[in-house]
């Protein structure tokens, strides 16, 4: 959505996603669950015909083999860009958009990920302050938020049957760190599903937000699916040389190489 002038906290379903067991899973935590899941939407539009058109829109640009990057900001990521040190359970160590140069680095990738494609922070009730304080950031800089998806869509697209269908036959390149993932699983469960031209490319687990990271592909690639923490927008941006779809999608290379079951995070459980 591109005017977040008349927007409201709404609590977000969609058709065919199952919830109800994430939430029973974490009933200790429920309130906190039911926050994350209370997102800010725009008013008079149903949640649901937003997903059908970025679910549409996302398969049509791979039909036209035109670049359109999707990038998620979370927790991790608003600490990293309103200066805090960031360490995180996936790698990366001490990574600071203090160091030199670094800001400049990421301003650029946002600015590149602003201009082509979706912008999908975790606009929701668990993270007031912290979201307030990156949406400031990109402010100061020119880059009031645009082409707003909201976070959760990702997870819905990157499990849904009509995506997944469009990938057979795509040239798919997985670019992460995959030291502490089973990229043997990862390929036999996207195997499993007829998305079979698959390439691995190796990132490290940490630094790449610090721009230190080689990323050569071999050949033309359609769809690119990138897990980089908070170093993935300089991946996401990296690519636009490639003009093809590309996707932070970080959380779900461990669901498909069945480290977590479709029940650990929202909008994963697709029925």
């Amino acid at each position: 959505m591109s005017d977040t002038a008349a927007i409201e906290f709404r609590f977000l379903e969609l058709k065919h996603y199952n919830n109800e067991p994430h939430f029973q899973r974490f009933a200790r935590v429920l309130e906190a669950r039911k926050g994350e899941c209370t997102l800010l939407l725009p008013k008079g539009i149903e949640a649901q015909s937003m997903f059908d058109s970025f679910l549409n829109y996302v398969i049509k640009t791979i039909d036209a083999r035109t670049y359109f990057p999707i990038a998620r900001f979370c927790d991790g990521e608003y600490q990293f860009y309103t200066g805090q040190e960031t360490t995180t359970c996936w790698g990366e160590r001490q990574s600071s958009i203090l160091k030199e140069g670094v800001e400049q680095l990421h301003v650029n990738a946002l600015r590149t990920i602003h201009g082509n494609g979706a912008l999908c922070p975790n606009l929701n009730l668990a993270y007031l302050e912290l979201q307030s304080r990156f949406l400031e950031f990109l402010a100061k800089r020119g880059m009031p938020l645009q082409n707003y998806v909201p976070f959760y869509f990702v997870y819905a697209l990157l499990v849904n049957p009509a995506f997944l269908s469009r990938l057979r036959g795509c040239r798919v390149a997985l670019i992460t760190n995959f030291q502490n993932k089973n990229s043997a699983a990862i390929l036999r469960t996207l195997a499993g599903m007829g998305i079979n031209d698959v390439r691995c490319y190796e990132i490290p687990a940490s630094g790449v937000a610090h721009g230190d990271f080689e990323l050569q592909l071999n050949g033309k690639i359609d769809v690119a699916l990138v897990g980089a923490g908070i170093g993935a927008p300089l991946v996401l941006a990296r690519l636009q040389e490639e003009s093809c779809l590309a996707i932070d999608s970080g959380f779900v290379f461990h669901l498909w190489d069945g480290t977590f079951d479709r029940y650990e995070r929202l909008f994963l459980n697709y029925e």
